[in-house]
Parts: structure tokens; sequence; C-alpha cells
């Protein structure tokens, strides 16, 4: 069931208007992003009743109740039943489940979403089993789980040809080879990873700190709270330890230990205090600035968003992210590329780079009547050099920052690592020709790394004063050098 709201006119109308940069402020953003267009769905699940948590209730029929919670702001989720001849019971939250077989529930998003989406491979959910039956493969298992009371979760093996063990609930996840594991309906929080816990396996060093706990499972929750906390290892050591890693590290078998990743998608650079202006491509909400990346990267859309207390919590999800703002409370993030789509996009600029002067090349030093033939002699010979320098190139300054942060123990880049990664590229992309060549092109490019700082803290300087003359901002910034001098 998916719906779609039109934007009004009044809405284009202040779409066009933000794009003065003085003007625009957030209260206009969220009634701009509640005027354009949203995808919202509801998958309806079968025979469970959500208790508590209700706003109010509406008499309707069941194929109303989707759009009733639409109609509310503080609504996201909602149960059905026949009392009074069909009631919608709206809620603020999805709290506890129940089965019963007269009520049909269902979670709210502003997202398109499907059943049985969130499918986990080599990983079984133990336990909880309520029946099984057989299927050739994982596909055939989702009806057989959406029409059997009480089910919300399988897990399908190739035993006995093909079999799928219906869960009453996900309960622990455990890594194992050749299993296939699903939740049949859309999580509380889609944005949420799951600790799969991995026995016989000890992560070893990179410890930022330890916990007590009875048993590994309880370990994930301890990990999330933790700043520096990536991964974890449990023990029984003095009664059940939790200890907790920045880094996976080198993994050993041990007997005795359980161990899980977490937070494996959250590729995101974050900066607290920080609005990105603009370019908002969608909304969700969301408790907390965490919960945005993993949603941002799953958007085709998306490379970075803001994230606001609005409504309790909403992440604003943006097409780009070139100009931001400071503003106290928001927290903005990027997506981090991994280093073969950034080696990619820097052949791809190479590629575009070599064809543009391999065109003007040719054309200038070919005789008028033989100009096409030289551009296109000079594109053999001038594309895939360029284009594989600015690979190179790319690939070395993504490799030298990543480094950087390790090295200094931050999870995010920040402008120094830009500035200090710049001469490190530069060096090692003329090492092979000798000490001399690497330092010259060092300090090239660490000059050009300072420029992108400097220019950087001005702008962001500036726009800290948003309503000043630039007199008035030039005057503040040279007088706070001169007390930090």
């Amino acid at each position: 069931m998916v719906k779609t709201v039109v934007p009004s006119l009044a809405a284009i109308g202040l779409l066009v208007g933000s794009a003065n940069a003085n003007s625009f402020r957030r209260a206009e953003a969220m009634e701009v992003m509640q005027a354009a267009p949203i995808r919202y769905s509801c998958v309806v699940e079968d025979g469970f009743d959500y208790v508590g948590k209700d706003i109010k209730n509406v008499q309707a029929p069941l194929g109303k109740c989707c759009q009733e919670c639409a109609n509310v702001p503080e609504c996201a989720a909602w149960t059905w039943t026949d009392f009074n001849g069909g009631t919608c019971w709206l809620k603020s939250t999805r709290d506890g489940i129940v089965v019963n077989p007269g009520a049909k529930s269902s979670l709210f998003t502003n997202s398109l979403e499907i059943a049985c989406l969130n499918r986990e491979n080599d990983v079984d959910f133990e336990g909880q089993d309520i029946g099984n039956v057989q299927s050739s493969d994982v596909g055939g298992c989702c009806d057989k789980c959406r029409n059997t009371l009480g089910c919300r979760a399988y897990t399908w093996t190739d035993f006995n040809g093909g079999t799928c063990w219906l869960k009453s609930s996900v309960g622990q996840a455990v890594r194992k080879p050749g299993v296939v594991s699903v939740e049949a309906f859309p999580r509380a929080d889609p944005t949420s990873d799951r600790c799969v816990l991995e026995n016989g396996v000890d992560f070893v060093g990179n410890d930022v700190g330890s916990a007590p706990a009875k048993s590994a499972g309880e370990c994930c929750s301890v990990c999330r709270k933790h700043e520096q906390c990536r991964a974890f290892t449990w023990t029984a050591y003095n009664g059940g330890t939790c200890w907790l890693k920045s880094d996976v590290g080198s993994v050993v078998a041990n007997p005795d230990a359980v161990s899980a990743r977490t937070r494996q998608g959250d590729r995101c650079t974050v900066a607290k205090g920080v609005d990105i202006v603009g370019r908002d491509v969608g909304s969700m909400p969301a408790a907390e600035a965490g919960a945005c990346c993993k949603a941002c990267r799953a958007r085709d859309d998306c490379s970075a968003f803001t994230w606001t207390d609005f409504n309790g919590g909403t992440c604003w999800f943006k097409a780009g992210g070139s100009r931001s703002v400071e503003r106290d409370g928001a927290e903005s993030g990027w997506l981090r590329t991994h280093i073969v789509e950034s080696t990619g996009n820097g052949f791809i600029y190479g590629t575009l780079f070599g064809g543009v002067l391999a065109a003007v090349e040719g054309y200038r030093e070919s005789p008028k009547h033989q100009r096409l033939r030289g551009i296109i002699h000079h594109a053999r010979a001038v594309i895939p050099a360029t284009a594989g320098r600015i690979a190179v190139v790319t690939c070395l300054f993504r490799v030298a920052v990543w480094g950087l942060e390790s090295a200094r123990g931050q999870q995010q880049a920040d402008w120094w690592d830009v500035a200090l990664a710049a001469p490190i590229a530069g060096a090692l992309l003329k090492i092979r020709h000798g000490p001399r060549a690497a330092m010259r092109n060092a300090v090239m490019f660490g000059s050009v790394g300072a420029v992108m700082v400097a220019v950087n803290s001005v702008e962001r300087r500036v726009r800290k004063h948003d309503g000043e003359s630039p007199e008035e901002v030039l005057e503040e910034i040279a007088f706070a050098e001169e007390v930090e001098e």
C-alpha cells in the first residue's frame, strides 16, 4: 500500500525561493519537506496486535488505516480490529507485540517498504521455533511465514532438500555458513545494524574498554553506547565480560570466546553543530543522528544528511552537502566512499579531463582538414595517461586520509586530515624518482592542501557571522587570530 502526497503550488514557490541563501532557514525547509512529495507505505502484519502507545482511534476499514496514520504527525504505527464495525488504533510507536488472530497491524514509514526485505546471509536466528515447512529455496519461505499465525521471522537451511524454520521472533543471530535468515516484517528502526555473534572467534587487540555481561548477547547494546566501539569479544572472565574494540583487528580461534562486529555500514563523516543547507530529497524520523547514515546510504539520491530534533528527531536527506552553516543541536554527515569508489571516480574525472585536453591539443596542432583525425590521435595518447594519473592520485590521497584517521584515533576525517594527507600523497606519487622529487611533490601538494584548509576556515567563520558586513567579519577574524597568537 503506497500513497503519494502531491505538492502544492505554494510549496513549489517556497522551494524556488529557498535558493536565496540568506533567506533560507530551517523552519522554511521543514514546511517545504512537509509539502513535498512523500512516499509512505504500510506492510500489514496479519494476526498481530501492537499493545499500548495509543494516540487516538478512528472508525475506518482496514484499507484506510495507513492514510489515517499519515494524517496524524505523531503516528508511527497502527492496529486495526473489527471493534465498532472497524477501528484504526493509531499509535506513537510500536512497543509490545502480541498474537491476536482478529487484529492486523503495521508500522508507518515514509519510504517504500516490502515484506521479507531484511535478508541476512550466513546468519542463523537461533531458537524461537514455532514450526517448519519444506521449501527448495529461501524465496518460498516468506508467504509460508506470513500465512502462519505468530510467525515474524524465519531461517532457511538445506536440511531435507530445503527447510523454512519459522520463528516467533528473531532471537539471537549467530554466524553460520550456508544459512539464510529473514525478518518477515519491517523493523521499527530499519537503520539499526544487528550484532551477529561468531562463536569460537576472538578479536585480539584494539581494546577501548570492558563491561560485565552474563552473555555475549548483552554486549551489543553496551558497544553501541560506547563512542569508540566498533566490535567486541565476550569471554566468561570474571563471570562474563564484554571486551570493547575500536576495530576487529586480528581474528583468532578461541573456543571460549564469542565476538561480533557493530556499526559496519555506518561509513559517514559526522560533524556536530553543523547544518547542511538546501538540496533536500527526503526525510525520516530518527531518535538520533547515527540512524541517518545507513538510511542515506540505502538511497540512490542521498550523499549527505542533517539531523535535527524536529518532531522528536528527523533525518533530512541531501543530494549534496557543499554549503553548511553552524547551528546548535544539528548534526550533519557525509557518506564516506570506499577506496575502489574513490579510485573509480578519479578515473572517470581523469577521462573527462583528458578528453577535453586531447580535443584542444588535437584541434590546435592538426592541419585544418585533419583536425578530427588529430583529435582522435591525441585522445588515444592523452586520455589513458591522464585518467590513470588522476586515479592513482585519488587512491593515494584516500589511503593517506584513512591512515591519518586511524593514527589519530578518529572515527571521522577533518580538514587537518586533508591538509596532512595532501603532501603524503604527493610524496608517494614521486617516491620512485628519488627523495628530492618526492619532497618537491610533497611541498606542491601540501600547498594545495593548506589553501583548501584556509579557504574552508574563512568560509566557516564568515557563515558563522551571517548577516554582518564583510568589514565587521574580517575585523572579528583578525582580532581572533591576534588573540590566538
